[in-house]
């Protein structure tokens, strides 16, 4: 426990050459590494942050009723406490950061507040929140991350009431974004809706980010 977050880790199968950083809902980092572990994920440590207050550490800024930004917050907790305590485990490595529904939202935003991370992934991410699109459009993004993954259900776009019904569209807005700052970048749509295998598709990010630092430990960069 780490000031009232629940901090689990899973080490690599292999040789480390990245720690995926992943904002849980419900618990289910033990899921999704043994899930890892069956599409033949390795190299890859996981820690897994629980018990935490999701409107609020997940959001960048006050949107109410439901919402009171304390992602700066949570994000420098990460930083000054959360890494460096799970690094004297893990020892030091590439950091990638992946989340889930608002979790993912928080990715993207750690992509632009923070130099924590190297790589960056959000998965059916709550892209649709008031005003963030504009702010990744105006903020400066190159060299911010050596790759970003982007993903959204097929049945998630153009669906339900007010802010969530263009989603797919901010998501689409937000990818060109970090696209145009020479980001390797991956956009995609999985079949089903906001609810659909959520450990699967967060399992197709964190493959697709390791694959990234495989490249990159390849080449050097």
């Amino acid at each position: 426990m780490i000031e009232g977050k629940r901090v689990s880790i899973f080490p690599s199968v292999g040789k480390e050459m990245l720690i995926v950083y992943l904002n849980e809902f419900s618990d289910e980092g033990g899921e999704v590494f043994d899930a890892m572990g069956k599409v033949g994920i390795s190299g890859v440590s996981l820690v897994a942050m629980d018990n935490l207050d999701w409107n609020v550490d997940m959001v960048p800024w006050d949107f109410p009723p439901d919402f009171k930004g304390g992602a700066a917050g949570y994000l420098s907790l990460m930083g000054e406490k959360i890494i460096p305590k799970c690094e004297e485990f893990t020892g030091k490595s590439s950091r990638a950061i992946v989340g889930y529904s608002l979790a993912g939202l928080f990715s993207l935003y750690a992509l632009i507040s923070s130099d924590l991370f190297s790589y960056h992934g959000s998965v059916s991410g709550s892209l649709w929140f008031p005003g963030f699109s504009d702010y990744v459009l105006s903020s400066q993004l190159k060299g911010k991350s050596k790759g970003v993954y982007i993903s959204l259900g097929d049945k998630e776009a153009g669906r339900g009431k007010g802010y969530m019904k263009v989603v797919g569209e901010q998501t689409s807005s937000i990818s060109s974004s970090v696209k145009d700052a020479d980001i390797p970048l991956i956009f995609e749509y999985n079949e089903g809706n906001h609810f659909t295998r959520p450990v699967a598709r967060t399992v197709k990010g964190i493959k697709w980010l390791s694959n990234r630092a495989k490249e990159d430990v390849c080449f050097g960069k």
